[in-house]
């Protein structure tokens, strides 16, 4: 008996720095950035198309650049520096309310791409309701960010 728990003992035992460290980085990233939710995927997946979309765009323009590429992959950095210093923000600040600053920042960052991808789709021709370019258009507006006024 003290030999088959010796054995799998050391069956487990073997490797396990090499095991251990790939576990360490996963837990501290999912501590850092907090649970894969729902609406991760739906960010992850509108930040794919929107890439995507840009890219083909420019394709179909032929003005790819290198600088473009550059710029969406700064984009996806950031965003993913946001969701972690919110999620620090939610782990340090225990707010009274049920929602969080990171659902409120992955909602903000959905949202953001949703309406890159419509633009996209408007760029190619894709006839977009007059109620959603007229939202769309009062979006873009710079001057309801005036607060001299």
């Amino acid at each position: 008996m003290q030999k088959w728990i010796t054995y799998y003992f050391d069956r487990i035992m073997d490797g396990f720095v090499l095991k251990s460290i790939p576990s360490f980085l996963t837990s501290v990233f999912f501590y850092i950035f907090g649970d894969i939710t729902d609406v991760v995927y739906v960010l992850l997946i509108f930040m794919t198309i929107d890439t995507c979309f840009g890219f083909f765009g420019a394709i179909y323009k032929k003005q790819v650049k290198s600088e473009k590429l550059r710029q969406g992959t700064i984009k996806w950095i950031l965003y993913f520096v946001f969701i972690v210093l919110a999620n620090c923000l939610d782990k340090l600040v225990q707010f009274p309310f049920a929602s969080s600053l990171r659902n409120f920042v992955l909602m903000y960052l959905c949202i953001t791409e949703a309406i890159s991808i419509i633009e996209h789709l408007q760029s190619f021709g894709l006839v977009i309701p007059t109620k959603v370019t007229k939202f769309l258009n009062l979006l873009k507006k710079e001057e309801r960010f005036n607060l001299k006024d």
